[in-house]
């Protein structure tokens, strides 16, 4: 086998000759080499007057637009919808030729105008007798409009639930918690997530439960020991205090409830102790 010496190129020859099927690996290894290659003598660029390529889709359509391309080459170039293509020009001030130019530079004021005023999109749009999509368009490229209607909205939206809560407690003086909260349910939520030191501070005070005991327990006692007594003179005072709980209806009056009723419990031992 003969030794291949340093200026063979029969291995790239092969490459470019198309007489032979060669390894998809070999054009990858060439590639790498051609990536790694530094030629002698160097470009001066900074003596080219090239401006360097983009770095973003944004930039590069800034770029594009200013150029004098059309929306539609823009967006085919950058592979973008036209739409995208629009805001941008609109978002850094690029004139693009539009048929027919609805939204001029005195509308697109006009509209930001009443966006910072805290109007609706549809109402604007409405005014103007453009589309919402196209109000929305300009508020979302214009820099910081959008986060200051968020805290417009989110200010309204306090001060509004604020006075409904205190008009509400005013007209009803004596109710609770519970009643404010279900009688003013959206007002009560939103200003518990983020008013919740004010809601507190103008909520009424919480009132503690109380246990009312439903059932007069000396009253059963008393009806309990008249009873017992017939039942256990039917039975020969012969039954235990199961067996009679269960008689008298299986309530557990006489094993879990015996504590309750001691004049009931001392009948029942008076008569068991006769059998």
């Amino acid at each position: 086998m003969r030794r291949r010496e340093a200026d063979d190129y029969r291995f790239v020859s092969s490459l470019f000759s198309g007489q032979y099927p060669q390894h998809p690996l070999k054009h990858l290894l060439f590639e790498f080499y051609l990536s790694r290659c530094q030629p002698d003598d160097e470009l001066d660029t900074k003596n080219l007057n090239v401006q360097p390529a983009p770095i973003n889709k944004e930039e590069q359509c800034c770029h594009l637009l200013n150029s004098g391309l059309s929306m539609v080459a823009v967006s085919r170039e950058i592979d973008k919808s036209r739409c995208y293509v629009k805001s941008i020009a609109l978002k850094h001030n690029i004139p693009v030729n539009l048929k027919p130019k609805k939204i001029t530079q005195n509308l697109k004021n006009s509209v930001l105008t009443l966006a910072k005023k805290g109007f609706h999109r549809d109402v604007i749009a409405k005014i103007h007798s453009i589309s919402t999509g196209s109000v929305e368009l300009i508020i979302s490229t214009t820099a910081g409009l959008v986060e200051w209607r968020k805290l417009c909205k989110s200010e309204s939206l306090r001060r509004r639930y604020c006075c409904q809560i205190m008009r509400f407690i005013a007209a009803n003086p004596n109710a609770c918690r519970q009643e404010v909260k279900t009688v003013n349910e959206a007002a009560f939520y939103w200003l518990y997530i983020h008013e919740n030191q004010w809601l507190e501070s103008k909520l009424p005070v919480a009132t503690q439960t109380q246990h009312v005991d439903r059932v007069d327990w000396s009253q059963r006692d008393k009806v309990l020991v008249k009873k017992i007594s017939l039942i256990m003179n039917e039975h020969q005072n012969q039954l235990s205090r199961t067996q009679l709980d269960n008689l008298l209806g299986g309530h557990g009056w006489l094993t879990k409830q015996k504590n309750k009723l001691p004049k009931t419990l001392q009948m029942y031992r008076q008569l068991s102790h006769l059998k």
